[in-house]
C-alpha cells in the first residue's frame, strides 16, 4: 500500500498547497501559503512527510488508539531529520492511561534512535492546565483552546528545538507549545510531525 505523501507543502506549517497558485506564483516560488502570509505561526518550519488521509489515516489510528506502541519506531522510520533538541508535545496524564502509552514520547524517541543514538529527547514542556480535547473541535475552538496551554522549561534557552506530534491538523497545538518554546528563550523552533491533515479534511 502506498502512503499518500505530502508533496509541494508550505515550509512554515506543511499544508499542501495548490500546484496551480496561478497569479501567486510569489508565494510558489517562497513554499509559504497564504494564512502562514498574513499571519505566521510561532514554529519556524513545519516536516510533515504524510498527508492525514486514507492509507495513513488507519496506520496511525492502528499505533494510536488500538494499543500498538510497537509500531512506534516504524513510523519514526518512515521519515528523519537532523539532531537538535527533540521535546514531544506532552500528553496529559488521563489520556496516557486510557491510551495505555503516551504516543508523542515513543515517537521522539523511535525518531532519535533513527537520527542518531545519542539524541537528546526531554520532557522540556508541561501542560498548564488539563484542556479539552481537540479531537472534534473546531478550528476555532481549537486555537482558543491552545492559547496559553504550554509552558516551557528554562533549559531551552539557547537551544534548537524540534517538537514532536503525530499529526498538525490546524497547528494550534505545535504553534502554542514553540510560542511556549520562545518564551523560555529557544534560538528556533522547528515542528515534525507524521502527516498534515489537508484542509478541506476538518477535525481529525
Amino acid at each position: 500500500m502506498e502512503l499518500p505523501r505530502n508533496h509541494n507543502a508550505c515550509m512554515r506549517c506543511a499544508l499542501p498547497l495548490n500546484a496551480d497558485i496561478g497569479s501567486h506564483r510569489y508565494l510558489w516560488t517562497r513554499r509559504i501559503c497564504s494564512t502562514c502570509l498574513n499571519g505566521p505561526p510561532h514554529f519556524d518550519r513545519t516536516v510533515a512527510p504524510f498527508l492525514m488521509q486514507d492509507g495513513f489515516r488507519e496506520l496511525l489510528h492502528l499505533w494510536k488508539f488500538n494499543n500498538r506502541p510497537n509500531l512506534s519506531r516504524f513510523l519514526a522510520s518512515l521519515a528523519s531529520g537532523t539532531r537538535p533538541l527533540l521535546i514531544p508535545i506532552p500528553t496529559q496524564w488521563h489520556r496516557q492511561f486510557w491510551r495505555g502509552f503516551d504516543h508523542t514520547w515513543l515517537l521522539a524517541q523511535a525518531l532519535g534512535h533513527a537520527i542518531n543514538p545519542d539524541a537528546e529527547i526531554q520532557p522540556w514542556l508541561r501542560n498548564s492546565q488539563k484542556r479539552q480535547s481537540h479531537h472534534q473541535l473546531s478550528r476555532e475552538l481549537r486555537w482558543a483552546n491552545s492559547e496559553g496551554r504550554f509552558v516551557g522549561d528554562p533549559r531551552i534557552q539557547g537551544r534548537e528545538v524540534v517538537l514532536i506530534d503525530d499529526v498538525m491538523t490546524t497547528g494550534a497545538t505545535l504553534s502554542s507549545a514553540a510560542h511556549a518554546c520562545h518564551l523560555a528563550g529557544a534560538r528556533s523552533v522547528c515542528a515534525w510531525c507524521l502527516a498534515r491533515t489537508p484542509a478541506s479534511s476538518g477535525p481529525r
